[in-house]
């Protein structure tokens, strides 16, 4: 009621405990309340932590030449164009990061096919190409033509943008610079290999030379640049001297440019781990997920799926999960910045198996006239904690009677059980709800009387756990 009910509105620890604490008072109250609060399932997929986890990043390997890898994705959508157009696809190669566009009707797989068959016509078929999981580079037809063309394709993780950086930075330069021009009513599809131009032709600062000089060089000449008189005689006679002298000046830039990359890869690697503060996972782990809701009324969705479990870590970044009740492992790795610590309420068995009420009834009933007298004559209490012997425990704890071996599984190997939940009896054969040890009391399992070790289906035998009709 002070917490799950409305009227409780799912509040915080600190709010939760005020208000049972104005009524109520019990041992380990702050602690109790706490821990329920803390392990709300509808809490944790709705709200977000107040301990931010981020890891460290990586960067990318430099290439050694030109067009060799390159990252591709999809801008827009934009304004409907004259010609139909309403997406950019656009592709930075990794080594000079010269931008490549094409602007695109749909933004389907056939569509990127064609933008990728003219990359390609353009400047040569690259050995790794780049993406998200978007549907347009995961289909069938994208991954057809580079097989076709013997293209590596690599994927980033989902939802995890900053891995396609180079990518990401270009399409806001871009958008940038076409926004004067599309609020002037000029067709945005017909001044895009304009802006691509000054793109190209600009200094990046992570090369320190332009992509248009990387990859021919020299720098292009422009409408406004000073024209220079022609001297014959500084043309060199042999067309091999001058293949020589521009081989020696494209190694001298290109090699300048690699080390210009890798000191300012360092240096932005070293500025953002400091501020770092990766999540800490193994394998068992319970998590939850991270979603973006999408379509009407988004802000009262929830935003984390799970709970999952830690199934695999491939490396610090990528941790492989899956769903905890039907055993479904997801297809492909997440980034661990979209996960974040599940903390996983213990089952409560007694909303669901029957305890033995009337005979309760019946022992417990008290006659009336020693009523009256406790009414009347006050009775000191006893502070004494006051236990029940073993045989009247609502779960039979074996880990502390038995060795380690306690239930036999489908290797024919033992392991320790914890305690025995409950019984039934299914298709006229008795079966326990085991607990087994290093497994929390929601992975409890239902196992047969004969799986039992022999002291095991003694001990259960002299102190039966509650029936479950």
């Amino acid at each position: 009621m002070c917490h799950d009910s409305p009227l409780g509105g799912h509040s915080g620890i600190k709010n939760t405990i005020d208000r049972v604490r104005e009524h109520y008072y019990f041992s380990r109250l702050s602690t109790i309340v706490s821990e329920y609060v803390r392990t709300c399932h509808e809490c944790q997929i709705r709200k977000t932590s107040s301990v931010h986890t981020k890891a460290g990043i990586i960067s990318f390997p430099t290439p050694s030449a030109p067009f060799y890898v390159w990252e591709v994705d999809l801008c827009g959508p934009f304004p409907l164009s004259s010609a139909g157009h309403s997406h950019i696809f656009t592709a930075v190669d990794m080594f000079s990061k010269l931008v490549f566009a094409v602007p695109l009707h749909n933004c389907d797989a056939l569509s990127v096919c064609h933008a990728l068959f003219q990359l390609f016509s353009s400047y040569g078929v690259c050995h790794t190409l780049l993406s998200d999981q978007g549907s347009e580079f995961i289909s069938k037809g994208t991954r057809e033509l580079c097989k076709m063309l013997e293209v590596s394709q690599e994927f980033t993780p989902s939802f995890a943008h900053h891995c396609l950086g180079t990518c990401e930075r270009s399409h806001r330069t871009l958008e940038e610079r076409m926004t004067p021009y599309i609020r002037k009513g000029r067709p945005w599809n017909d001044i895009l290999p304009a802006v691509i131009f000054s793109m190209n032709s600009c200094t990046n600062a992570a090369t320190q030379y332009s992509p248009f000089e990387v990859v021919y060089g020299n720098r292009p000449q422009f409408p406004l640049s000073t024209p220079h008189d022609l001297d014959l005689r500084d043309i060199p006679k042999d067309i091999h001297v001058y293949l020589k002298q521009m081989q020696q000046k494209l190694y001298t830039i290109r090699k300048e440019v690699q080390i210009n990359v890798e000191k300012t890869n360092a240096k932005m690697v070293e500025r953002v781990n400091k501020t770092t503060s990766p999540l800490k996972l193994s394998v068992g782990d319970y998590v939850y997920l991270h979603d973006e809701p999408t379509g009407q009324g988004q802000k009262l969705q929830a935003k984390f799926s799970g709970p999952f479990i830690v199934d695999n870590i491939p490396s610090p970044h990528l941790i492989k999960i899956r769903d905890p009740e039907n055993k479904r492992r997801l297809r492909m790795p997440v980034h661990i910045n979209r996960l974040k610590m599940a903390y996983i309420r213990a089952p409560q068995p007694q909303t669901y198996l029957q305890h033995v009420s009337e005979s309760q009834s019946s022992n417990t009933t008290v006659d009336s006239s020693t009523s009256s007298y406790s009414e009347q004559v006050p009775v000191r209490q006893s502070t004494r904690n006051k236990k029940p012997p073993a045989k009247f425990n609502d779960f039979v704890y074996l880990d502390s009677e038995l060795g380690t071996e306690s239930i036999s599984s489908d290797d024919n190997r033992y392991h320790k059980i914890k305690c025995v939940l409950a019984r039934k009896i299914d298709n006229n054969q008795l079966k326990y709800l085991v607990q087994i040890v290093g497994e929390p009391a929601q992975n409890s399992i239902w196992v047969e009387e004969s799986s039992l070790s022999p002291k095991a289906k003694m001990v259960v035998q002299n102190r039966p756990p509650p029936m479950i009709l």
